[in-house]
């Protein structure tokens, strides 16, 4: 896979520290109004002793999600970026899980990340020639 040559636009409502080989790059805060998730949380069913099975429903604003736009990432809280995981493919997040992201952090608290991620996701992959090929 080739690397893309990218444009972040933040839509966090503070700054983001960034450590690049050794240089601390700022993203400042967003210019645009911040993605904030409306949430509907509904009861989908329960066991014979009432533990509940819930779920969150995300309400989407047109006001306040941007339209896609070739070349361009927005960087959104991690809760948007995998509420809207199966829709939109240019929202990524700070990478703020302290091993896999291998982020900075100073008296209990995140002071700098090191990338942005996509949310998880599961991909299907054909075997070729004996090893796992390109996603299907």
């Amino acid at each position: 896979m080739s690397v893309k040559r990218v444009r972040y636009v933040s839509l966090l409502d503070h700054e983001i520290n960034m450590m690049v080989g050794g240089d601390m790059i700022e993203y400042p805060s967003s210019s645009h109004e911040p993605i904030r998730l409306k949430v509907r949380q509904q009861k989908y069913a329960e066991d014979e002793h009432g533990v509940p099975t819930v779920m969150h429903q995300y309400v989407h604003d047109d006001k306040i999600v941007p339209s896609p736009v070739v070349g361009t990432l927005y960087v959104v809280p991690k809760s948007v970026a995998e509420a809207y995981n199966q829709v939109r493919k240019d929202f990524v997040f700070p990478g703020t899980n302290p091993k896999k992201d291998n982020c900075i952090i100073e008296n209990g608290k995140i002071v700098c990340v090191r990338r942005f991620r996509f949310p998880d996701r599961v991909i299907f992959a054909r075997k070729v020639g004996g090893n796992w090929g390109e996603p299907v």
